[in-house]
């Protein structure tokens, strides 16, 4: 229908043409009524206006039919226009607004990228800051773990060396004063030999030989004091020995204690041996408060290059492998993390504990005094 009604009107157009009014106005008609039908407002409006010009009679009423209807189209089109006109004015207002949600989302995310880099520099200073000041704690704690090891070898040093200083008092009386005293008695019995009776000269003759053997015994312990005297006090080897003495009595628990006698132990460097210390203190707080043991065994050895520490007891033990690890065992692994040693730990349930404790250093050999003693004193004897 809607092609029908333009067929309509060029029909009538050549109808007019051919001066055929009547048949013409017919067509027209029928163009208009089709394309009112299909709302072709476009094709109605010519068929109106051809109309109002070949259908003299009712040419008013088509004229006027045909402004009604160009002007409600008008109005139409008008108000189609205003709202294109506004959505296109609500659409660049959206867009503006977009644009500006945009700076402002960037702004956003400026100063929260800003503030995420302040964050994290500030958690990276005052991180610095913290690792600082447990640095500085640290060594302020290794100073004074070194004063308090020094003054303790001091304390021990100097308590020892009166000791040694007293045996060799004690020493030098027994040679100038008793031995003196007695080698005059037995020269003054010697002058007794005058005497002729048997029976003197038998009495005078035991006197002396007992006299001569109280000579020698205080010789022999007079030269034993003496020797004892110029020995060097170990102190790193008495603080352990103090150390162990201290932990038997108060526990109760027989602590046996060996160490090798070949080597210089005072020449260790200070941090190893308070390392050393601690970690033999925390050993034996440690079986001292779980093991539930009665004797334990402390081993100092050496190797060529290696210093190899044991503590041993014949306690309850435990599962090494399962648990939670408490304070002191983190300590004894800290502290051999620390002079770079190798900590072994073996237990098990009712079969004790055993710690080794393996450290890289080299250790200088010494020849015992008292392997010297002994040879003089046989040579002495010989």
């Amino acid at each position: 229908k809607y092609g029908q009604a333009r067929n309509h009107e060029y029909y009538a157009q050549v109808l007019v043409a051919e001066k055929d009014t009547a048949k013409a106005i017919i067509q027209v008609a029928k163009a208009a009524t089709l394309a009112e039908e299909t709302n072709n407002n476009d094709r109605l409006l010519s068929a109106l206006k051809l109309l109002s010009t070949i259908d003299g009679k009712n040419s008013a009423k088509h004229a006027q039919r045909y402004f009604v209807l160009n002007e409600d189209l008008q109005q139409k089109e008008r108000e189609i226009q205003d709202k294109f006109a506004r959505i296109r004015l609500e659409t660049d207002e959206i867009i503006e607004e977009n644009v500006s949600l945009a700076k402002d989302r960037q702004i956003f995310a400026g100063i929260a990228f800003a503030l995420f880099i302040i964050g994290i520099s500030v958690f990276i200073i005052i991180n610095q800051k913290v690792h600082n000041q447990r640095l500085k704690f640290k060594q302020k704690q290794q100073e004074s773990n070194q004063e308090i090891y020094n003054l303790l070898l001091s304390q021990q040093g100097k308590l020892e060396e009166g000791k040694k200083a007293e045996q060799k008092r004690v020493s030098e009386e027994l040679h100038d004063g008793i031995l003196g005293q007695l080698l005059g008695i037995r020269l003054f019995f010697s002058g007794l030999n005058e005497r002729t009776d048997q029976e003197a000269i038998s009495h005078r003759a035991e006197l002396l030989e007992k006299m001569r053997d109280v000579e020698e015994e205080i010789r022999t312990i007079s030269h034993e004091l003496n020797e004892a005297a110029y020995e060097k006090v170990d102190n790193f080897v008495l603080s352990i020995q103090h150390l162990i003495k201290e932990v038997s009595e108060a526990s109760h628990i027989s602590i046996n204690f060996d160490y090798d006698q070949k080597y210089s132990w005072n020449k260790l460097e200070g941090d190893l041996k308070i390392n050393i210390y601690r970690i033999l203190q925390e050993c034996l707080q440690n079986c001292v408060k779980h093991s539930k043991c009665k004797n334990i065994t402390v081993n100092f050895a050496t190797t060529e290059k290696m210093l190899n520490l044991s503590v041993k007891d014949d306690g309850v033990g435990f599962d090494s492998y399962k648990g939670k690890k408490g304070i002191g065992l983190r300590n004894i692994i800290s502290r051999t993390k620390e002079i770079k040693g190798n900590l072994d730990i073996q237990s098990s349930p009712g079969k004790g504990t055993l710690f080794q404790i393996t450290i890289p250093v080299e250790i200088p050999i010494v020849v015992p005094k008292k392997l010297k003693s002994a040879e003089k004193a046989k040579e002495t004897t010989i």
